[in-house]
């Protein structure tokens, strides 16, 4: 018997964050609406608008291209259907080899207890800075 999905905003978004750094790819993507619909800051270059599951994916890849991170969640603030993850991301980029540490926020919506909006906000200098290549 499996557990009850969850359904509140603040109980997906926390529920995808640990499928994320378990790599769960199936909980992700019960997660996750088929039509999701996430912004990262441009200044990134893995920055940009990604749509849909497939888009998800492109992200991720993207990102695990460029560095080796993780993120310490400080807070999670339940706004009705939107959800706000404020927290610092530790990391190293993967050509430079040089590391970084940066706030971080995202916004997340949740409709029918899925996740149908992210848009990031990271403080991108030391990102940007450690994944220029050497």
């Amino acid at each position: 018997m499996s557990a009850t999905p969850p359904t509140r905003p603040k109980e997906v978004v926390i529920a995808m964050y640990e499928a994320l750094s378990r790599s769960d790819q199936a909980t992700l993507q019960r997660l996750t609406d088929p039509q999701v619909s996430i912004h990262v800051p441009e200044i990134l270059p893995y920055g940009g608008t990604y749509v849909g599951w497939s888009g998800l994916q492109q992200l991720l890849q993207a990102t695990s291209e460029l560095m080796d991170s993780r993120i310490e969640w400080d807070k999670f603030l339940d706004s009705g259907d939107q959800v706000v993850a404020v927290g610092f991301a530790h990391g190293r980029g993967r050509k430079s080899g040089r590391s970084f540490d940066a706030a971080i926020v995202h916004v997340l919506t949740v409709r029918d207890g899925r996740i149908t909006g992210f848009q990031a906000f990271v403080e991108s200098a030391p990102v940007v800075a450690a994944l220029r290549d050497t």
